[in-house]
């Protein structure tokens, strides 16, 4: 999964134990987690070199112990990703799972990847932490609730609604496109993707689809403007709209722009499957 990102001046070390609790969580979303990590310890050591470290271990917090993020007590998965980069000043350490902060050159990246992570996180009721200093590397810990040993069936276990339908998906970030487009097709529905709202429409004036699902915040053309150009050119077509930010758009707003439905990000199977289903069905009672 990681060759693709790492060079061969980086080594990587790992330190996975096998002892470990199990956790109720999304594969491909912890897969994205270790894309994002992975990625950004690899451009802080991609002039110098260095040692990438994975780490998996247990962890347990008693009551009345300090932890991490106000987590409650009890067992957790502990994910540990560091290196050996030239680290992160103090300051901007508690800034760094800010939306759109970076610490990259201009064209190196969005500052969104540790956004997305700590929101992937949260969603697991999970806490994520920072420990760097200039000079000294960099090491992100990643806490999940262990699964409980002993309980009753969960909603993850619960069947998700499925279907066959064909769905266009556009979002600006190939990582969150990714995840999301294994997301549709593990339901079983025939996905098309794009990475821009130019390409999406090029796409949709092409072929038919069932249901499209975009991004907001793009450049040059945002969700919005492409479900207002999808609508005009077949104003049947059902738009979800998904978005990191509640404070651009609100249930509302994209009514009245004739969507469908809007879901927020970080993209939650469950969520997804549910409101896809839905929108679906409703379009086809009409």
């Amino acid at each position: 999964m990681l060759q693709g990102v790492i060079p061969s001046s980086i080594r990587v070390n790992l330190d996975i134990s096998t002892d470990t609790d199990t956790i109720l969580g999304d594969p491909s979303q912890i897969q994205q987690i270790l894309m994002n990590m992975a990625s950004n310890a690899v451009h802080a050591m991609r002039e110098e070199g260095g040692t990438l470290t994975i780490s998996l271990s247990q962890v347990k917090f008693n009551q009345g112990v300090l932890v991490p993020d106000d987590l409650q007590p009890g067992r957790y998965v502990k994910l540990t990703v560091s290196d050996t980069g030239p680290g992160i000043a103090q300051d901007v350490c508690g800034r760094i799972f800010e939306p759109f902060f970076t610490t990259k050159q201009a064209g190196e990246g969005t500052g969104m990847g540790l956004a997305v992570v700590w929101g992937i996180v949260k969603n697991h009721l999970g806490a994520i932490t920072v420990d760097s200093e200039l000079g000294s590397g960099t090491m992100f810990n990643i806490f999940f609730p262990a699964k409980k040993k002993r309980s009753e069936e969960s909603e993850e276990q619960v069947a998700l609604r499925k279907g066959n339908e064909r769905i266009l998906l556009v979002d600006d970030e190939p990582s969150v496109l990714d995840v999301a487009a294994r997301m549709l097709t593990g339901l079983g529905y025939e996905v098309t993707t794009a990475l821009s709202g130019q390409e999406g429409l090029r796409i949709f004036e092409q072929d038919h689809f069932d249901l499209v699902i975009t991004d907001h915040v793009m450049p040059e053309m945002t969700g919005m403007r492409l479900a207002e150009r999808i609508l005009q050119k077949r104003a049947d077509t059902p738009v979800i709209l998904f978005t990191g930010y509640s404070d651009t758009v609100s249930r509302q707003i994209t009514k009245q722009a004739g969507i469908s439905e809007f879901v927020m990000k970080p993209l939650v199977k469950r969520e997804l499957a549910e409101t896809v289903r839905r929108v679906l069905d409703s379009r086809n009672m009409k």
